[in-house]
């Protein structure tokens, strides 16, 4: 009877307290280029984790091409596009000699227009030249 209580008792765990995630790394005062896609939890349990933090795709892996699946509706461009687009726009924009420069090709204009709203509001409007075949 003991040894059985004790199998079960032993299976029952008390959750892990959460732990605090840290402070989100503003893209203007980073110091190396990475975008942050979310937060790392408990990587076997759907719980929270003692100590989570940031899940990032650092520089090295910008240069190979992110893809973003889903269904028509499922917020992958105001859930991906645009806060990826805020980062790397955002990052070291007061300098010159630091900050990203891109290329964006659309067919339906929306994303574009965003990325010109997102230039502007880090004073980088300049830096927005668009060519169309109207």
């Amino acid at each position: 009877l003991l040894s059985g209580l004790y199998v079960f008792a032993s299976k029952i765990r008390r959750p892990d307290k959460p732990g605090r995630l840290p402070r989100y790394p503003d893209p203007r005062k980073r110091n190396d280029l990475y975008i942050v896609l979310g937060e790392v939890h408990n990587p076997r349990r759907p719980t929270p984790s003692r100590d989570p933090r940031w899940l990032t795709i650092p520089a090295r892996g910008l240069f190979t091409g992110i893809a973003i699946f889903g269904a028509i509706g499922s917020g992958k461009t105001s859930c991906c596009m645009y806060p990826f687009a805020e980062q790397l726009i955002a990052y070291q924009a007061h300098d010159r000699g630091k900050r990203i420069g891109g290329l964006a090709l659309e067919v339906k204009g929306d994303f574009c227009h965003k990325v010109r709203d997102i230039l502007q509001r880090y004073k980088r409007e300049g830096d927005y030249v668009e060519v169309s075949l109207d």
